[in-house]
């Protein structure tokens, strides 16, 4: 596998993730959806493992997007940015020993 696809489908599976934080975690990041809403956060999770286990390439990809929710580095960097300068909580950098234990990488 290229250097430059594996590259994006671990960009894929980070963005499944974090969309995954909308319905699927105790902290903030989730949404009160529609019936509509819980439906796509679902068919999205879905069709991702369906697509990473169909390419055969990592048989634990699929098994990461049905099972984990979490913000990579990147898309916690992208929240910062959108941050104003006094931000909240949930945007402002943290460790592993200050973040809320549902904030990155929660397993279901």
């Amino acid at each position: 596998m290229s250097a430059k696809y594996s590259n994006l489908k671990t960009k894929f599976i980070h963005v499944v993730q974090a969309v995954g934080k909308l319905k699927y975690t105790d902290s903030s990041y989730r949404s009160p959806l529609t019936k509509w809403g819980n439906r796509l956060v679902d068919a999205i999770r879905n069709y991702a493992a369906k697509w990473l286990k169909e390419e055969g390439q990592d048989p634990q990809a699929a098994k990461r997007v049905k099972e984990n929710v979490g913000f990579s580095d990147g898309i916690m960097q992208g929240i910062r940015d959108q941050t104003p300068p006094d931000g909240d909580y949930h945007t402002k950098s943290r460790t592993r020993s200050n973040r809320h234990k549902n904030d990155w990488g929660r397993s279901l």
